[in-house]
């Protein structure tokens, strides 16, 4: 019974969803972005600049070709990022999202496009540099994320917040020994605040991050797919990362997980 509910679902998703063809018709996509999260989407004056703004611009170029089109950014939490494809509130959500076993089962996911370990943000006070030294201590954690299930699944103490921005008032408030999440995100909030540091900054597995969008949808994703591998071959890539990924992380982001050559190479 359960199986067959969630391939109605599934069904209704694709069916809702807006295809490739009526997105160019219209000349007109939905993305959805965080607004907070320099370098890689933040508002900037009312205008969403960053490397995810940037890929979703030329990844949307390559998706209309010649034609003018029309891009609509949509904020949208990090808990919200699955619901807001599956409610068929954006066409497509490019936004730091870690593709992970029970996502899929949700939306369908591009190839990656860079790649993450898990980083922990701690008070520079506490000079914590190894795993060990948070051990048997709360940490702080968005709820849903990949951080979340795998200190969960270590038996730590965590405590959830609604998104980075409150972990990280409450990490600084003392109410956890440190706020864990993608290595590039805490070592962002480490570069622009002296208070905080990131010295434990991979984590885990190394996990992708990909475009997602609706179950089914397969002509946009081949699209999505085929624009991906021209900006690979274009060094759009390797040129974001040197413009822009390597100067805000001041060389401590290492530059494998965004040309991510052992993926892109094989095309």
């Amino acid at each position: 019974m359960k199986k067959f509910l969630f391939t109605l679902l599934f069904a209704a998703s694709a069916i809702f969803a807006n295809s490739l063809a009526e997105i160019r018709a219209s000349g007109k996509i939905r993305i959805g972005v965080q607004s907070e999260q320099p370098p890689f989407s933040f508002d900037d004056n009312g205008t969403m600049v960053g490397f995810e703004v940037d890929l979703a611009k030329e990844l949307v170029k390559n998706l209309f070709g010649n034609k003018s089109s029309d891009i609509e950014f949509v904020p949208v939490g990090s808990n919200e990022r699955v619901a807001a494809v599956v409610q068929n509130k954006v066409d497509l959500v490019i936004s730091e999202l870690t593709v992970t076993k029970e996502r899929a089962r949700e939306v369908d996911f591009s190839y990656p496009y860079y790649s993450v370990q898990i980083g922990v943000l701690t008070r520079a006070d506490d000079n914590i540099s190894r795993i060990d030294q948070i051990a048997n201590n709360k940490i702080l954690t968005v709820s849903g994320t990949t951080a979340d299930d795998h200190f969960k699944s270590a038996g730590y103490t965590i405590i959830n917040c609604a998104d980075a921005n409150e972990c990280v008032a409450k990490l600084k408030a003392g109410q956890g020994v440190g706020f864990a999440d993608d290595n590039t995100v805490v070592l962002g909030y480490a570069r622009n605040d002296a208070a905080l540091d990131a010295k434990i900054t991979n984590l885990g597995r190394v996990d992708y991050i990909a475009v997602a969008l609706a179950k089914g949808n397969t002509q946009l994703l081949d699209a999505v797919n085929g624009s991906l591998i021209r900006m690979y071959k274009d060094k759009f890539f390797q040129k974001s990362f040197e413009n822009d990924i390597k100067p805000y992380y001041g060389g401590k982001i290492d530059k494998k997980h965004f040309t991510l050559d052992e993926v892109y190479s094989l095309f």
